[in-house]
């Protein structure tokens, strides 16, 4: 065998040599594969991305894509507790760590993506876009940005939207509205002001940022979440989209859920405005509780209710016609 450069030798004799020896470096790794949930396949294309900090307001800092063979190795993560694993045709997937990774230390994480479902099957997708004054990122007032952003986000939206849900569910037809994004956006100055060019702005940001969105063209309906500061009320602006204040949700799920601040306001804002979207207009006091009649009511009749959403003789058989049909949106 020939002698190696590293190979050391001793002299006769000799039984004792000091030498230098260096390290054995491990690289720090997050590694694994990704899979179809439903037929186990691999899964090849899926960019994952590795984030630490928040997890509601993620650093990403490193990525890669899955091999044909659904394997993926993102390398010096060191820090990171989070990843992001998204692919066409499938629901964004989220792993979270207990905590962070540490020096030289290797995780193996798979994950099984869940595939969108197929349309016309009474299922609509939802995006949700998180909207904040620019350069508020970070401030401590409630009104300007909100460090959990993600999860308020996710927790307000998918509550009302379930209420929707279940309502056509109970109208026998099939039903589902899957969040499948969830996205920050910060808000130039120039698309914020008040009546009259409030209407103009409203519309350019739609137009000029929600629309552009990678996400928007992905998912059947999107939800535009603003601060007080952002001035957008509550409003349907077309194309499947649904402008509302965050403290404007966040009231009416306080309500429903019987607090004492709030429970004579009971309304589901999503339902009133997504109605739009499927062709309905505004029914008239009388038909109180429809959504559509634009009435709150109390904690009470809620619960005499049974918690669930009831449309009027004139709102409910557009409402299921257009969404049995895909007649979406206006």
């Amino acid at each position: 065998m020939l002698p190696s450069p590293n190979d050391i030798y001793l002299k006769e004799g000799e039984n004792k040599l000091d030498v230098a020896m260096l390290p054995l470096t491990i690289t720090t790794a997050i590694y694994g594969t990704i899979t179809d949930a439903k037929s186990g396949l691999s899964v090849a294309g899926a960019l994952i991305r590795a984030s630490k900090g928040l997890w509601s307001n993620p650093e990403y800092f490193a990525s890669d894509s899955s091999t044909s063979t659904g394997e993926y190795r993102i390398e010096n993560v060191l820090g990171a507790n989070h990843i992001e694993v998204s692919a066409s045709g499938y629901e964004t997937a989220h792993r979270y760590f207990s905590s962070p990774v540490e020096e030289s230390q290797q995780i193996r994480i798979n994950v099984a993506l869940k595939p969108l479902p197929a349309p016309g099957q009474g299922v609509y997708t939802a995006s949700v876009y998180y909207c904040y004054l620019q350069d508020c990122e970070g401030s401590t007032d409630p009104r300007e940005w909100r460090s959990n952003w993600y999860d308020w986000c996710q927790w307000l939206v998918q509550y009302e939207t379930n209420l929707i849900v279940n309502y056509i569910k109970s109208q026998g037809l099939a039903a589902d509205m899957p969040i499948v994004s969830i996205e920050k956006v910060a808000v130039e100055p120039r698309y914020i002001g008040s009546p009259p060019t409030l209407f103009l702005k409203r519309y350019m940001f739609h137009t000029e940022v929600i629309q552009k969105m990678p996400s928007f063209s992905n998912a059947d309906i999107h939800i535009v979440i603003g601060e007080n500061n952002f001035r957008i009320g509550a409003f349907y602006e077309g194309k499947g989209t649904v402008m509302v204040n965050e403290w404007t949700l966040e009231q009416e799920v306080r309500a429903m859920e019987g607090e004492a601040w709030a429970k004579n306001l009971v309304y589901c804002e999503l339902a009133h405005e997504l109605g739009h979207g499927f062709h309905l207009t505004h029914c008239g006091a009388q038909n109180k509780p429809c959504p559509m009649a634009q009435m709150q009511i109390t904690y009470d009749e809620w619960v005499n209710m049974g918690k669930r959403l009831w449309f009027c003789d004139i709102s409910r058989p557009i409402l299921l016609a257009n969404w049995k049909n895909r007649t979406f949106p206006m």
